[in-house]
């Protein structure tokens, strides 16, 4: 079975160990075990998303296939090449290439999402264009789904466990804002 290869970084001293929770975000704190125990859940928690986008993709791409004769070639071609950075992006999460594994995975599952809406717009444009109403109609309705799960997805990766009491007294989150330097 898959699975996802985010780590804790501890500390050789007695400061604080850190889990990296993606979008600039850290968390901090002393016990060793509550953030193997926090790490655990994580991993549950984002596996379980990226099962949804994994379904999700199976429905775009039936959707794909049902009006694949309605679709031009260079609309084809398109919509071949996201399915295939999707695959290149969704199989590079459970892969153990060096670096921060914890940075790959949250940012191949934005690029999945994005991937997949992409994907969307270009069929939804076909039929705008071409008065398919059904093939824009489902477009939109895949559309509003994914940016529901897209939302509730980066909800559950921020929010997982802070909120509970016990956590507030011994529980340190640091958001450092990324500069980007142009």
């Amino acid at each position: 079975m898959k699975q996802l290869k985010i780590s804790i970084t501890l500390s050789e001293y007695k400061e604080k160990h850190t889990i990296y929770l993606g979008g600039g975000e850290w968390l901090k704190h002393h016990s060793k075990t509550f953030l193997r125990k926090y790490l655990s859940t994580y991993k549950m928690v984002l596996l379980d998303n990226v099962k949804i986008l994994n379904s999700y993709n199976a429905q775009i791409y039936a959707l794909y296939r049902t009006f694949y004769f309605d679709l031009s070639c260079i609309e084809v071609s398109k919509v071949n090449q996201c399915f295939t950075d999707f695959n290149r992006q969704f199989n590079w999460m459970f892969d153990n290439i060096g670096g921060c594994q914890n940075s790959i995975v949250f940012s191949k599952i934005s690029s999945c999402i994005s991937i997949s809406l992409e994907t969307l717009y270009i069929m939804k444009r076909h039929g705008q264009l071409h008065k398919n109403y059904s093939l824009k109609n489902q477009c939109n309705a895949y559309i509003k789904i994914i940016d529901n799960f897209e939302e509730k997805y980066e909800n559950e990766r921020k929010s997982l466990d802070l909120d509970r009491n016990y956590t507030k007294r011994n529980l340190e989150v640091i958001k450092e804002e990324i500069k980007r330097v142009i």
